[in-house]
């Protein structure tokens, strides 16, 4: 559909939106959409499956690289033409890749949604991926990747990754290996792409001020080709560690970086809203444990916080903090024993209730544009946690009871991965020779004889 057709966006007349509709078209692709009348803008969010859980070990980056490629022009378009051409509908594209998906967003005024459409048609489904661009890409995300090891916080990350998962798919990092990415030829991303964008593995989502049947009819004409009718698997279960692990590489550096984590709940888990009140009373606000005890009380942290790794299955939260390596051996006890607390005691409820109001608070602010919104109701279609899940999210986040809060933190906060940077070797050495220090399973007594998988 040109943009000289029928206009898809609602006329400033039209009556009250109705909510959000999720419809599948004959090929499989299922469409979320929310329209709204708040403002003038369309936001559009396609979600695909692929990244790491999707990729062998020796095309490790490959997602990311195609993602990266598809605004580097089309068949018919150069990249100064595609840019151009977005730049007269005041329109921006962006893609992202992560851990068992990719997306492709559409940001446009709604008078100029069909024909961004049209060039979104264009990027999905024609991308030039040109040996010459494809060489400047790869170079490009080379340096990103040295960047990143770079970043001792990153790399600590990375290293807990590595050791955390093992050898399921999500130890792989989204951007790849120096020794993977330069492998990437223009071949393996048009196959990629024929692989990854077929219908039924998309969820397409929409916000904004449009005429509903006119915008499905629209997606539905996305040339995307045939579908092989093969859903993608779907990752499952959860990482149990029959043991802690603890990991240290030496780098030269003023500090010492450290992740200490957990397996906890995913999405679908019934201890999924426990587990986003404890990292909050952990460390994801300004209020929270860590910061107060480790950094203000103590002056143990340059920077510290928490990281829960929330997903469809296999999931982590983690503490990380900076430190100066004098300090390390007190600031790793510390942590953990602010995540035995959480065991050992039941967290008052004023602490509690701050956590909940924290949370809620959150989760409004967080989807204040119809780009946010987009992001969100196309995520719950995604991995098929139901419309309602941010409203079942936020009763169960209230209803969390302190009891309940301890008997998760219990059943999940046993053996860790703890992994570091630090630029002392006879601390390292030392440090691998004492290995880990003591769990919480053998601080409650509890029975350690689980084997470990992953």
């Amino acid at each position: 559909m040109s943009s000289a057709q029928a206009p898809l966006t609602s006329p400033a007349e039209a009556p009250a939106f109705p909510p959000t509709e999720v419809h599948t078209t004959p090929e499989g692709m299922r469409v979320v959409l929310r329209p709204s009348r708040a403002n003038d803008i369309v936001a559009l969010k396609v979600y695909v499956s692929m990244g790491p859980f999707y990729e062998s070990a020796g095309e490790a980056g490959l997602s990311n690289l195609l993602q990266e490629m598809l605004l580097h022009g089309t068949r018919s378009r150069s990249e100064d033409e595609l840019q151009e051409a977005l730049a007269d509908l005041g329109a921006k594209i962006a893609t992202a890749a992560g851990g068992d998906a990719g997306s492709v967003t559409l940001r446009v005024a709604r008078k100029e949604l069909a024909g961004a459409l049209d060039l979104l048609d264009e990027v999905l489904t024609q991308p030039a991926l040109e040996a010459e661009e494809v060489a400047k890409e790869k170079i490009r995300v080379l340096n990103r990747i040295k960047a990143q090891a770079d970043s001792l916080l990153t790399a600590a990350f990375e290293l807990f990754r590595e050791t955390f998962y093992g050898d399921h798919p999500y130890h792989k990092p989204v951007l790849g290996y120096p020794t993977t990415v330069p492998s990437l030829e223009p071949g393996h991303l048009q196959a990629a792409r024929a692989r990854f964008y077929q219908p039924h593995q998309l969820v397409v989502s929409a916000v904004g001020n449009f005429e509903p049947d006119r915008l499905l009819a629209r997606i539905g004409r996305l040339s995307l080709g045939c579908s092989n009718g093969v859903p993608a698997p779907r990752s499952s279960g959860g990482i149990t560690l029959g043991r802690s692990r603890q990991v240290v590489k030496r780098r030269e550096s003023q500090a010492a970086w450290m992740v200490l984590g957990f397996p906890a709940p995913s999405y679908q888990d019934p201890d999924y809203a426990a587990a986003r009140l404890l990292d909050a009373i952990l460390g994801s606000s300004m209020n929270s444990r860590l910061f107060t005890e480790l950094r203000e009380k103590r002056s143990l942290a340059y920077q510290v916080s928490s990281h829960y790794n929330d997903q469809l299955s296999h999931s982590f939260l983690a503490g990380y903090i900076g430190t100066s390596p004098g300090k390390f051996d007190a600031a790793r006890e510390a942590m953990l024993r602010e995540f035995r607390k959480v065991v050992e005691e039941r967290v008052p409820s004023d602490e509690l209730d701050r956590a909940k109001r924290y949370l809620r608070g959150s989760y409004i602010i967080s989807a204040e544009t119809n780009g946010a919104q987009a992001a969100r109701h196309g995520k719950y279609e995604f991995y098929g946690l139901g419309q309602d899940f941010g409203s079942r999210l936020l009763e169960g986040v209230a209803a969390v009871t302190a009891e309940e809060i301890r008997a998760v933190a219990e059943r999940y906060f046993r053996h860790h991965v703890l992994a570091a940077i630090h630029p002392d070797a006879a601390s390292m050495e030392r440090l691998a020779l004492e290995g880990p220090p003591p769990t919480l399973d053998e601080t409650l007594r509890t029975d350690g004889n689980e084997e470990e998988s992953g």
